[in-house]
């Protein structure tokens, strides 16, 4: 079974790792993602934390459904 593993690393310094079995449904999605240089954005005191999700955009500013939710 292979693992996918990837390095987080924030001026020089690893401060997580994290590695999934490339068999999860969800693999594919995730190691295209990660390889794309991603933005994190901490939404925990933002007031859509609980619709926010795979699908939605972001402007920089604000989150934006997709289309078929909105």
């Amino acid at each position: 079974m292979a693992r996918n593993k990837f390095v987080f690393v924030v001026e020089g310094d690893v401060f997580m790792t994290w590695s999934y079995d490339e068999t999860y449904p969800e693999a594919e999605r995730w190691t295209a993602g990660l390889n794309s240089n991603p933005t994190i954005i901490d939404v925990s005191s933002h007031q859509q934390i609980n619709e926010v999700g795979i699908g939605w955009t972001w402007d920089g500013t604000n989150f934006s459904p997709p289309p078929s939710q909105g």
